[in-house]
């Protein structure tokens, strides 16, 4: 499981600014990060780490065989892309929640549905017409 901060959060904890990480996130230079429904942000503190943006932070200790090192570009390509897995399972909660919504949107206008297809009654006359 992946630890999304909001965007408040990530400021609290970086030396920049909030201002200057929304920006960030608006160009799309913080990779992972993903915009909710509500317009606020979720933003995988794996990408903050690996971009420096929390630069007190030490990132998790790779655990590496005696047989391969890992270099830099590994490292950050690993870091990219643990930041897009992040987002792409965040993305399909979010999904997950509006299919939900939608599945019992449904399930709402086939009752209304079922309810407008009885139609009216045939009304009585109270007379009849002699002929």
């Amino acid at each position: 499981m992946s630890a999304y901060v909001t965007l408040a959060q990530a400021a609290r904890h970086s030396p920049l600014s909030l201002a200057t990480i929304r920006r960030r996130l608006q160009a799309g230079k913080i990779e992972g990060a993903v915009r909710n429904p509500d317009r606020s942000w979720s933003v995988p503190v794996a990408t903050l780490v690996a971009d420096g943006i929390w630069p007190s932070t030490t990132p998790a200790d790779d655990h590496q065989d005696d047989t391969e090192t890992t270099t830099e570009a590994d490292t950050a390509e690993i870091a990219r892309l643990t930041a897009a897995l992040a987002a792409m399972r965040h993305r399909a909660e979010l999904a997950e929640t509006a299919r939900d919504a939608a599945e019992r949107n449904a399930e709402d206008l086939r009752t209304a549905m079922r309810m407008l297809e009885a139609g009216p009654q045939r009304r009585r006359r109270w007379f009849r017409a002699d002929g």
